[in-house]
């Protein structure tokens, strides 16, 4: 997993607790670079977060990769993210449980889709 822009260190925390693996960054250049099996984009405060969910979806190493978009309600940015290639959004502020839940959905969505392609083959 990849916590981009993560704001609350309880949650990166709650996250290592229940074995995820959470690296941080704030550099667009290490995102679009890593290898993940899901990423967590924090949107609050960043003017840059909707060029980088575009950025990952135009990479063809990236764009099957789950992406979770973090915002508060109200400001737009979740119609954006989602409009934008994000998968799935969260409202802030956000609570661990929550999280973790959103979370699971989207690597249990993305594990099914890619055994039904596996399957097809």
């Amino acid at each position: 997993m990849f916590a981009s822009r993560a704001t609350d260190q309880s949650l990166i925390n709650a996250l290592h607790e229940r074995g995820f693996e959470v690296s941080t960054s704030t550099e667009a250049g290490s995102l679009l670079t890593s290898r993940s099996d899901l990423f967590v984009l924090d949107m609050t405060g960043v003017p840059d977060a909707i060029d980088l969910i575009v950025k990952i979806r135009a990479s063809p190493e990236l764009r099957q990769t789950p992406l979770l978009a973090i915002a508060d309600w109200g400001t737009g940015l979740p119609t954006l993210a989602l409009s934008n290639g994000a998968d799935a959004f969260e409202p802030k502020p956000v609570a661990a449980t929550r999280l973790i839940a959103a979370i699971g959905r989207l690597l249990d969505s993305n594990r099914a889709m890619t055994a039904k392609a596996a399957s097809d083959l």
